[in-house]
């Protein structure tokens, strides 16, 4: 009965531990074009994006984890639009993509703790 009780008890933490996580990313530009893309954020509780920060991840945690960094995506920006009922992320850039293929990875902070997601783009010509 202990370990039951255990079990559930850890299953509780590391389910508040995930309970926000990035979604897939929809890119809607083309090569050649700034990027422009959307990434749902998938939470559970409301106003759990109160104090979320994602930025575009350091040099040092895209090596830890062996992410090759493009250097197209050095001027990715993240914007949150935190609405209520459906929160995301806007990524995009200043300067047009050159190359058809991006690896990336997004570092988000927030109360309950860090999520960080890879992230590989492939860009169509239109």
């Amino acid at each position: 009965m202990k370990r039951m009780v255990l079990g559930v008890f850890i299953w509780c933490l590391s389910a508040q531990v995930w309970a926000l996580s990035l979604g897939e990313i929809d890119v809607r530009s083309s090569l050649n074009q700034p990027l422009d893309a959307v990434i749902p954020i998938i939470t559970t509780r409301a106003g759990e994006t109160y104090n979320l920060q994602v930025v575009l991840a350091s040099e040092a945690d895209h090596k830890n984890r062996n992410v090759e960094l493009s250097d197209a995506a050095r001027g990715i920006k993240v914007l949150l639009v935190d609405n209520e009922l459906n929160p995301y992320l806007q990524v995009y850039t200043n300067k047009p993509i050159r190359e058809p293929a991006l690896k990336f990875m997004l570092d988000a902070s927030f109360k309950g703790g860090r999520v960080q997601r890879n992230y590989k783009v492939l860009l169509n010509i239109r």
